[in-house]
């Protein structure tokens, strides 16, 4: 004889579906707020090489690097040109054109 599915099944499928995206989705929220921190600290570094890769995190981060822009802005003024032009494309990419 046949096992009686419940049919109430796709509903269930589908809410612990998207409670697992929901988790997944807190926890690269996490991951990339951690990752804020971290470049925003390293902005600050005597090297130019630091300050250029964490001006690029920042700018693949994109709108969630939005706290970063004032720090950002201020690597415009930056001595070195690498620096000012890896601000320039991670403000770019912070908040675009409209």
């Amino acid at each position: 004889m046949p096992e009686k599915r419940d049919p109430r099944q796709p509903e269930l499928d589908s809410l612990k579906k998207r409670q697992e995206d929901d988790t997944l989705a807190q926890r690269i929220l996490a991951l990339n707020q951690k990752l804020l921190g971290e470049y925003m600290k390293k902005l600050e570094s005597e090297s130019w090489q630091v300050r250029v890769k964490s001006a690029r995190g920042l700018g693949s981060l994109q709108s969630i690097a939005a706290p970063a822009i004032p720090a950002l802005e201020e690597l415009l003024r930056d001595k070195d040109h690498r620096v000012r032009k890896a601000a320039a494309l991670a403000l770019a990419s912070i908040r675009p054109a409209s």
